[in-house]
């Protein structure tokens, strides 16, 4: 029998959102700086079973969903359904934002700490702001995660991102690369040298 091809999304019934949103309160939670905020702080005002928007964008390889709405208010947090197929890695880098990835579906290897870690289904890997850190998936197989950071980083991948429809195939361009550096560059982030990435195994070409 041969094996299960993953699915390029999770499926779409309400009960998917409605989990994912669930998610979102509890890292919200774990977010909070303090213990007074914890006691006050109120529910997130979205509408269970319904994610941002349905448009799916390319990240320069992974593809993402937005769950949560972009704002221009720092202070709010960002929900994003990822996927990164097999064989496709996410260059060192680094910002002061904090991110906070879960496992849906398949395997994927996080460098955090300087050594790779490899992650499964049900696994949370929590990335503080300032570390530098990198994926790669070389599992053969898709890797589907959700994961939550500031509205701030959020509306980076918006600005480095395009629509998959418009998205070329394949690894990459030098332009795709050189728009990354700029816009990284406006938003104060830093990124590894492509000997960084490939002393660390990751191939962006």
């Amino acid at each position: 029998m041969p094996p299960r091809r993953p699915r390029p999304w999770p499926s779409r019934p309400r009960a998917c959102w409605s989990s994912a949103l669930r998610l979102l309160h509890a890292f919200q939670f774990y977010f909070a700086r303090t213990e007074n905020e914890r006691r006050i702080m109120p529910h997130f005002d979205l509408r269970i079973g319904q994610p941002a928007a349905d448009e799916v964008f390319d990240v320069l390889g992974p593809r993402i969903r937005f769950l949560t709405p972009l704002s221009d208010r720092d202070s709010d947090y960002c929900l994003i359904a990822g996927v990164v197929p097999a064989g496709v890695g996410v260059p060192v880098h680094s910002h002061q934002e904090r991110e906070t990835f879960y496992v849906l579906e398949g395997e994927i290897e996080g460098l955090l700490d300087k050594r790779w870690i490899t992650f499964g289904v049900g696994d949370v890997a929590d990335v503080p702001g300032g570390l530098k850190h990198a994926w790669r998936n070389v599992s053969g197989a898709s890797a589907q995660l959700l994961f939550v950071t500031s509205m701030r980083l959020g509306r980076f991948f918006r600005d480095i991102a395009v629509p998959v429809a418009l998205a070329g195939k394949g690894p990459p361009s030098p332009a795709d690369l050189q728009r990354l550096v700029g816009v990284a560059e406006a938003y104060g982030y830093w990124l590894g040298s492509p000997a960084d990435n490939v002393a660390l195994g990751i191939s962006m070409g």
